[in-house]
Order: C-alpha cells, then structure tokens, then sequence
C-alpha cells in the first residue's frame, strides 16, 4: 500500500538574489516529522527556524540536497521551474527583447537587498555602518538577516574556530567580537524603529 504524503508547502518565499528562501508547510504525524528531520539534516549554517515568520529559513545552496529529502519541495521547485520556462517563451514569442544579461556572483553580492518584512526596521537596516558591515561580512551574513542568524552563525564559527577545537584564540575573538556587534547594531535598530513607531 503507497503512502499518501500529507505534506503541504504553504510557503517557498525567495529572499534575495536567490541566497535564502523562507519555506513553511503543514503535515500530519509522521510526515511533519519526515519534514522537520529532513531540514535538521541540513548544515546549521544553511537552516534557522525563524518564529517570527513561522517559516524555515533555508540557504540557497542547500535547496537541490533538501528538494531531494522532500519530494514535496522538488514537485514544487520542478512546477515552478515549468512556470518560468512558460513565462519566459511568451516573451520571447511577444519579441520582448529585455535586458537578460546574467549576473556574475559577485555582481550579486555588491547589490542591495530587499529585506524581508520583520520587526519594522527594514530601512533602518538598509545602510549599515562600516564596522557593522565588516562584522556582517566576517559572519558571512547580510544587513537583513534576522537576528536569530546571528547566533547561528556565532555557533558555526564557535565550532570551527574555538581554542579547544584547534582554532585559534584571536580568531575566535574576532567572531564573537563581530556577533557582539551586529547583535548591538540589531538592537539599536528595534529601539529606534519602536520608538518612532
């Protein structure tokens, strides 16, 4: 007898450029298991249970491994993936001859992201200062990840550059340093945005 999967996908938001996407489903029993187990497999760099969004937030280059624990994800990503090819052949045959050139990745890097709807300090986070953006950068994060990725990203590093794992100290410090910061950064940002709010 095959099992009727009960998995849903409410939500596969595209965040970026394609680095991150926001994914939310429901399941029953054992599938919301299945779904849940199958994103814990992923690196905790690459996934971060957001509550605020009550969405999973996944890293671009973790979403073929996790389209292929999740069938439901790659159904989704193949229909959608049909979507675009459609919409693009319409284009095409409607002569629309639209600038298409691809972008290198570091072109993308350098562009300014949209950041995704939270805690009302978008603009607030648009331009960050230099000292917050070179924290940003050693973390490997960007001016709208939600403060939670901070603290994944401290841990990945934690993990990798601790003194008792081998690493360095000044290294280590480095990070943590870089986390303090953006971390305070965060924090200023929420009081200004709920103090004019």
């Amino acid at each position: 007898m095959t099992h009727t999967s009960s998995l849903r996908i409410t939500r596969w938001t595209l965040l970026g450029d394609g680095d991150a996407y926001l994914l939310a489903f429901v399941a029953q029993g054992s599938d919301f298991s299945r779904a849940v187990a199958s994103i814990k497999l992923l690196d905790v760099w690459e996934r971060a249970w957001l509550p605020e969004h009550k969405a999973w937030w996944i890293a671009g280059e973790a979403v073929t491994r996790l389209a292929l624990l999740l069938p439901e994800l790659g159904e989704l990503l193949e229909q959608l993936g049909r979507a675009q090819r459609r919409h693009t052949s319409e284009h095409d045959a409607a002569g629309d001859t639209g600038s298409t050139r691809r972008r290198s990745s570091g072109e993308r890097r350098r562009r300014t992201r949209k950041a995704p709807p939270h805690q009302g300090t978008t603009s607030l986070r648009a331009n960050p200062p230099d000292e917050v953006a070179q924290a940003l950068a050693l973390l490997c994060i960007t001016a709208d990840a939600p403060a939670e990725l901070v603290a994944a990203a401290r841990r990945v590093h934690a993990r990798l550059h601790h003194p008792d794992r081998g690493g360095e100290e000044l290294t280590m410090k480095s990070f943590n340093n870089a986390a303090d910061r953006v971390e305070a950064w965060l924090a200023d940002c929420a009081s200004l945005a709920s103090a004019s709010a």
